[in-house]
């Protein structure tokens, strides 16, 4: 019967035909007999759709337009259509889609169980259409259409109340999450907005100090400039972790760091970000620490030299024994993506430099960067942090022939 079949598809289409009542292909056999008025002996008299189209006119006049049914066909197409014409006209009498066929179930005999189940169907609801007087197939149906009609109503109208409650709901926490964000953001806005003065209000009391001691400034950066990428517009996590490392901005470190190159550069520092991002102040810083470290500062306002500064100074910050983790990248000063990250180590260089005990740079009360390490193991004793390493291919040579006395 049909194609050959394989596999899981055999399995399948055995289990069908395990289903397979022949009683119940002569009953309905016998019922569309009855019904059309015609004799159908088997379920191939109904493989080009006329009898089948024919029966639900029977049933309710004009379930299917005449003008869709081909009486004699010709071809296979031409049976296509009248099945195709067949199984819309049960839709429209009411049968559920779960009850109708493929077309090559009939027509390529695929599957008789399920023809034979929806004719079943079929015969349900020929009982409560107005006007059939015919024989009855199958169980006795008392739900007429318009209960059909009723209860699909109220189903469809309980799914718009369930989409509207969802939808409040997502709204809801929408406006909640919003709030939510607002509320944090308010929060970090304002103990940033609380940092940043206190910083400045200490920053600006050290100015006085030095010109009540009247020394003099050179300013090292006249161009104000914006803090980075602030046009960039970012969406989700990376909108997230910006905020993040937003949060962690520490300017009381900066105006730390910015207090000891004031001293050790002498000038005058504005803000972190506008006097560092072109890394000219941080290779003239450590070629004050030691002379010839940095070979070529580039001076022109090109990203890209000013970039090439900055990894000058991660270079350098290399030779003088830091960590890679303490490190950062060139566009986190250059481009402000993570400026705690390059407060840190520019403060963590600074620290190391002023505990070198033969450092000898200008050391005033509160300007000390860091904290004197509680422990020190023996091999960072005998390293001097301001002479390059091995791996950088220079030599140890003494500290005291390398550091340039400072004041």
């Amino acid at each position: 019967m049909g194609r050959e079949r394989y596999g899981v598809d055999k399995e399948a289409f055995e289990k069908l035909q395990m289903k397979y009542d022949t009683d119940q292909e002569v009953e309905v056999l016998r019922w569309i007999s009855l019904t059309v008025k015609e004799p159908v002996f088997s379920v191939s008299d109904l493989r080009d759709g006329v009898v089948l189209c024919n029966l639900l006119n029977a049933i309710e006049s004009g379930c299917v337009p005449p003008k869709k049914i081909c009486q004699k066909p010709r071809h296979r197409l031409e049976e296509q259509a009248n099945i195709i014409a067949y199984l819309e006209g049960c839709r429209t009498l009411g049968v559920p889609e779960q009850d109708l066929f493929q077309v090559k179930d009939l027509l390529d005999d695929e599957c008789r169980y399920q023809v034979i189940v929806n004719i079943y169907a079929v015969g349900r609801e020929a009982q409560v259409t107005p006007g059939f007087q015919g024989e009855m197939l199958g169980v006795k149906n008392s739900v007429t259409r318009e209960m059909k009609a009723e209860r699909q109503q109220k189903k469809e109208q309980e799914h718009e109340a369930q989409k509207k409650r969802a939808g409040e709901e997502r709204e809801r926490g929408k406006l909640r999450r919003m709030e939510s964000e607002k509320l944090s953001c308010l929060a970090v806005e304002t103990d940033t907005s609380r940092a940043q003065k206190r910083a400045q209000m200490r920053h600006a009391g050290r100015m006085d100090i030095r010109k009540s001691l009247k020394i003099e400034f050179d300013p090292v950066c006249p161009k104000v400039m914006e803090r980075g990428d602030a046009d960039v517009i970012r969406y989700g996590f990376d909108q997230e972790a910006h905020d993040r490392i937003r949060a962690k901005q520490n300017f009381e470190l900066e105006w730390e760091v910015c207090d000891w190159l004031e001293l050790l550069n002498k000038v005058a520092i504005d803000d972190f970000y506008t006097s560092l991002r072109s890394g000219v102040l941080l290779c003239e810083t450590v070629n004050i620490i030691r002379p010839g470290t940095v070979k070529k500062i580039n001076k022109k306002n090109m990203a890209m030299l000013e970039q090439e500064n900055i990894r000058s100074f991660i270079r350098a910050c290399k030779m003088f024994g830091m960590l890679d983790v303490e490190l950062f990248t060139e566009k986190d000063l250059h481009c402000a993506l993570n400026l705690p990250q390059a407060a840190t180590c520019i403060h963590a260089f600074a620290r190391r430099v002023c505990l070198n005990k033969n450092y000898k740079g200008p050391k005033v009360e509160g300007l000390e960067l860091g904290v004197p390490h509680s422990s020190k193991s023996p091999e960072r004793d005998e390293e001097d942090p301001l002479l390059p390493t091995s791996a950088m291919g220079g030599s140890r040579l003494a500290c005291c022939n390398t550091l340039c006395a400072i004041m």
